[in-house]
């Protein structure tokens, strides 16, 4: 489900036109209906095309606060279930630069460009929120894994390098250089504390394919992505159908968000984190 709001109807169906006709896509003109939607939605996206009131000002600027202090906001009723906003998938496009006047001096997480004013801005929200969608699914697997009192501390180690979104690491062996042990023991730990009938090279192979969507960006081709992860495109094919799961062509959007949401649901069962 993509979740889409704005302050001006006429934004809302435009950019609708944005997403694959089999997306679901739920129109959320309502902002405290979008707040507390955000947790249930595979990617939501927030046009600023009206200066925002004051209150959705405070909000957006925590939303977009993330990077830097990935604030808690807790503090505000609608949003008390969130524990890491950084793993909530959600784009702002920030139409004529409104927000960024509004929050000058802020590093901003938006898509800076109009979609009201050209077409290619509409390709570039599309493929946007696969892309989004992934980075946030390796942070919420990353949110489970620091919360997980079960881990050891080599296999906890090795899996959040594993899990940052420039890691170039691919392998069992080279995530265990990293936390400075061998192979073996990573793969005993997992077998001892993680498991579920699961291997830690299939998990592995799971984090390449969502950290290639990650880094896909439109005009980049797949043979472009996969070789920054010293793959082949077959072999990210090879990853997705080892996982049970279609490798997206055309009906790209809808498919690379059923992957990010399995993978999520896979994180979730894996890791016993408290971090949603």
């Amino acid at each position: 489900m993509i979740h889409v709001s704005s302050q001006r109807p006429d934004v809302l169906n435009y950019v609708r036109t944005a997403f694959a006709p089999e997306c679901e896509v739920s129109i959320v003109p309502d902002w405290d209906e979008f707040v507390s939607n955000l947790p249930n939605a595979d990617c939501s996206v927030l046009v600023i095309s009206l200066p925002p009131q004051t209150q959705e000002l405070l909000l957006i600027a925590d939303m977009l606060a993330i990077k830097d202090d990935k604030r808690s906001l807790s503090s505000m009723s609608s949003m008390s279930s969130m524990s890491s906003m950084s793993s909530i998938p959600l784009l702002i496009v920030d139409d004529h630069g409104l927000l960024e006047e509004c929050l000058a001096g802020r590093s901003l997480r938006t898509l800076s460009q109009s979609v009201l004013d050209r077409n290619l801005s509409l390709a570039v929200l599309a493929d946007a929120v696969p892309q989004e969608s992934a980075r946030a699914a390796l942070e919420f697997a990353a949110n489970r894994v620091r919360a997980d009192a079960n881990l050891p501390y080599l296999l906890r180690r090795a899996l959040l390098h594993l899990l940052r979104p420039e890691s170039d690491v691919h392998t069992v062996e080279q995530i265990a250089a990293i936390a400075e042990c061998n192979a073996a023991t990573l793969r005993k730990h997992w077998r001892r504390h993680v498991s579920h009938g699961s291997t830690l090279k299939s998990f592995v192979n799971a984090v390449l394919l969502i950290r290639a969507r990650s880094r896909k960006t439109l005009g980049l081709s797949w043979n472009d992505v996969a070789r920054e992860s010293d793959r082949q495109t077959h072999h990210l094919r090879a990853f997705a159908k080892s996982c049970g799961l279609p490798w997206p062509r055309r009906n790209e959007q809808p498919r690379w968000l059923q992957i990010t949401r399995w993978f999520r649901q896979r994180a979730g069962v894996l890791f016993a984190g408290t971090a949603q």
